[in-house]
């Protein structure tokens, strides 16, 4: 008998749902911007502030910081301050005799 089915089966279960992971930099609203992390002397500190390029819809987002160079790479230390909606203020940290000066490239992620 060509062309004949039978009765449809039974509907099977619905599977788990798998992990949501996070969220990516363009679908989360990222925004961008520099600093400079002026020459310091061992120990030394500077307070560096940069605006986004685009303001945060609140200010519960990460800050990713890049140096711009390798030598900026173990010769100073940051710290998020203070973040608000459209700035975000560094303490930077000479971690070496004399670091020297450099720009910091920063995401805010959510």
């Amino acid at each position: 008998m060509t062309g004949s089915t039978g009765p449809a089966g039974a509907t099977g279960a619905v599977g788990f749902t798998g992990a949501t992971g996070p969220q990516g930099l363009a679908a989360a609203g990222a925004s961008h911007c520099t600093v400079t992390a002026p020459t310091l002397l061992l120990g030394g500190t500077a307070s560096v502030t940069g605006t986004w390029d685009v303001p945060m819809t609140t200010t519960t987002y990460g800050v990713i910081v890049e140096p711009s160079t390798s030598s900026l790479l173990g010769s100073v230390s940051w710290q998020v301050v203070t973040k608000t909606t459209t700035q975000v203020t560094l303490t930077v940290k000479a971690l070496v005799a004399i670091a020297s000066s450099g720009t910091l490239y920063l995401s805010a992620v959510r």
